[in-house]
């Protein structure tokens, strides 16, 4: 007997690509549950500037597939690679870990303290 797929299991994955916008490059079903392909940019003023691969990959559920930088790209990069401001990083997650991952690579927002009078 084959496996059988509900219509919301075979759409969920291209929900979870349009929730999390243009960063999730393709969704993988495996079993119950969904693997997400995506970009994530490290931004100038966040966390993971400075830190290394292994860092970003302590807690949450991804690997990193290659890292685009100029001048060229590093495929799997090893744990102690350092991360840079701007670069991409191809990875494959699950949703929580690609939120976590993105929460750690997006740049901090700016606290601006009113002007005094």
């Amino acid at each position: 007997m084959g496996v059988s797929r509900s219509a919301a299991g075979l759409a969920a994955p291209a929900f979870v690509s349009a929730a999390l916008g243009h960063r999730v490059i393709s969704t993988l079903p495996l079993g119950n549950r969904s693997l997400v392909v995506a970009h994530a940019l490290v931004g100038a003023d966040s966390d993971a500037v400075g830190q290394n691969v292994g860092w970003l990959l302590d807690g949450p559920y991804a690997r990193v597939l290659a890292l685009h930088r100029r001048p060229g790209q590093i495929w799997r990069p090893g744990s102690e690679v350092k991360l840079e401001a701007g670069d991409d990083l191809v990875l494959v997650s699950t949703r929580k870990g690609l939120d976590e991952v993105l929460r750690r690579t997006e740049a901090r927002p700016t606290v601006s303290t009113p002007a005094t009078a």
